[in-house]
C-alpha cells in the first residue's frame, strides 16, 4: 500500500496528526494499535508469525538462514 494511501486510512481511524507525516513502519504501526492489534509490523514476531493480514506481503520478506 502506498503511503498516501495509509495516511488517509490513519487520518480516518483517528491516529494522532503528528504520526501522519511518519515513515511507513511507523504508521503501519500505528495504525495497528488503533486498530487493537499488536503493532508488529516488520519487528522481529514477523520470523515466526503464520498470520495473515493486511500487511504480510510487506511484512514477510525472505529471511536470512542465520535467522531460521
Amino acid at each position: 500500500m502506498h503511503i498516501e494511501k495509509l495516511t488517509d486510512l490513519a487520518r480516518h481511524i483517528g491516529v494522532s496528526a503528528h504520526h501522519l507525516n511518519s515513515e511507513k513502519k511507523i504508521l503501519i504501526r500505528e495504525i495497528q494499535r488503533e486498530l487493537g492489534q499488536e503493532p508488529c509490523y516488520l519487528t522481529d514476531l514477523r520470523y515466526s508469525c503464520n498470520a495473515t493480514c493486511d500487511w504480510s506481503d510487506g511484512c514477510k520478506k525472505l529471511t536470512a538462514a542465520w535467522l531460521r
